[in-house]
């Protein structure tokens, strides 16, 4: 009888779930002053392997408080989180950056700098393989422009040759310029829109790159327009967030942001409504009938500030939701907090980890101006982070920090190649005979942002993985094969399906 009963004990034991424990995120960072000579206000980063060592670079223009300067810069990484002096690039002095947009514009393997100037011209500065460029060429994309605006430019892949094209808005109008392949463009289509500030993504999942574009006026809604593949868009659905009744309609905007929440391959839109919903990150996940009908919210800890962003940060497959925090008791002070919400399994999210506090300067704290931004800052296959700090109250001055993940998890096992473009396949080994299931171990680089890798073996997909973070992808797999020798195609995708390939035969033993 008490065995009887011990056994029914064990089994109702075996039979409770397990409980899983969200892990803890560590980081080791690297503080260090913000380039200075280049005047007043603070940078936004954009990153890019610009010299081919495995590590993201640094690429960004400052924008004063009165009008934009006509300067850019370029930091190199020279070690893991560590970014040398700023070399700065000077276009036109009579006119003003709106906006620098980093790609592959003549097909090089290299990333370039296309510069969107208020004098109505693009700017192109081509990479010499090094890190070092030179304005090789300027586009004129307005005849008629009294200096006020500039382009809101995104680039992609929008007529699947391969090749970086350039989407962008001016004065109501959503122009297509097809790439050439050497640093040129031809014109495509062009279409009237409410919105401004194109985000790259593929909300349906169809393979063709899709635009978010935030409204200019009613600021609590964004277009998502659906590509056909030709550089056309001609299908949208609008996205609203309605404020709670009675909200004045200043404090009813929206930071809109594109990621794969739920790591479908399809692009989601996360959206913060700092004012009106002060401890929410929205979710409007991406599906291929295009209604956007599934909304979520993650509550978060304190008062969000600005848009959130997702990356797989604890190494368990699934992407977490990273945000820019403040005190919602202190109002004034501004964003002092980076936060990440963990996901589980089944969806849930944890506890907010705040992985980033500003520091006292002086006796101040002052706050993070920009949102943070995910990079590949060593050639591990963890996403790290950049975060921007102020330095004084006007934040003329600012303090960069990269935080190099070392958070203990099954993170994938293949780095990505030290180039711009590429794939490597660490398993199976080459010229060995593997034996079935055979494992894939794989990582892959590209010049757009990258979304996932397919495994396909004599013609067929055997393995596809959606984990990416900035220009990188990675997949670990086990494969049954049968006997005998093979033919291995390996396909590294953009979010806008630019593709690298790799092809080899492989034999099982």
């Amino acid at each position: 009888m008490r065995l009887a009963m011990l056994c029914a004990r064990l089994a109702v034991i075996l039979a409770l779930p397990a409980v899983t424990f969200p892990a803890t995120l560590s980081f080791q960072s690297h503080s260090q002053d913000n380039a200075s000579g280049f005047g007043g206000g603070t940078p936004f980063y954009q990153h890019a392997d610009l010299n081919h060592d495995g590590r993201e670079d640094l690429v960004f223009a400052y924008h004063p408080e009165m009008g934009g300067q006509n300067t850019f810069a370029v930091q190199l990484a020279t070690a893991d989180g560590y970014y040398g002096p700023a070399t700065s690039y000077q276009i036109d002095p009579n006119t003003g950056i709106e906006q620098v947009v980093l790609g592959d514009f003549n097909n090089d393997g290299a990333i370039d700098i296309l510069v969107s100037a208020y004098d109505g011209h693009f700017y192109l500065y081509q990479n010499d393989q090094n890190g070092k460029f030179t304005l090789t060429k300027t586009f004129t994309f307005t005849a008629n422009n009294n200096g006020s605006y500039a382009a809101e430019t995104v680039a992609g892949d929008f007529n699947h040759d391969s090749l970086t094209d350039i989407a962008f808005v001016f004065a109501g109008r959503l122009t297509v310029w097809f790439g050439n392949g050497n640093g040129g463009f031809t014109t495509g289509p062009s279409m009237g829109v409410n919105g401004g500030s194109p985000q790259l993504g593929d909300f349906d999942g169809d393979g063709k790159a899709d635009l978010l574009l935030p409204d200019t006026v009613n600021l609590n809604q964004a277009y998502v327009l659906f590509g056909d593949g030709t550089g056309h868009f001609p299908a949208s659905t609008t996205i609203t967030f309605t404020p709670p009744a009675g909200t004045p309609t200043n404090q009813a905007f929206v930071n809109f942001s594109v990621g794969d929440v739920n790591s479908d391959a399809k692009s989601d839109i996360l959206a913060t409504q700092p004012v009106a919903y002060k401890n929410r990150v929205f979710v409007d996940y991406g599906n291929a009938t295009r209604t956007f009908s599934s909304r979520t919210y993650v509550p978060v800890s304190r008062c969000v500030d600005g848009p959130a962003s997702v990356a797989d940060l604890d190494g368990n497959g699934l992407n977490d939701i990273i945000v820019r925090e403040h005190d919602c008791s202190n109002t004034n002070s501004g964003p002092l907090y980076v936060d990440v919400l963990t996901r589980n399994p089944n969806s849930s999210y944890n506890a907010d980890q705040t992985v980033f506090s500003s520091q006292f300067i002086n006796g101040v704290l002052y706050p993070i101006p920009n949102p943070p931004q995910v990079l590949r800052a060593n050639a591990d296959t963890k996403a790290d982070l950049l975060v921007t700090e102020c330095e004084d109250d006007r934040c003329d001055g600012s303090r960069i920090t990269t935080m190099l993940n070392t958070t203990a998890g099954s993170f994938p096992t293949c780095q990505a190649p030290s180039s711009s473009r590429g794939i490597n396949i660490c398993q199976p080994a080459y010229g060995t005979a593997a034996s079935s299931p055979v494992s894939f171990a794989i990582g892959a680089s590209g010049t757009v942002p990258m979304r996932d890798v397919e495994v396909w073996v004599d013609g067929k997909k055997v393995a596809e993985q959606f984990h990416s973070f900035s220009n990188y992808t990675f997949l670990n797999a086990s494969v049954a094969l049968s006997s005998g020798s093979h033919r291995l195609d390996v396909y590294a995708a953009g979010w806008d399906q630019w593709l690298v390939k790799h092809s080899e035969t492989i034999t099982v033993k």
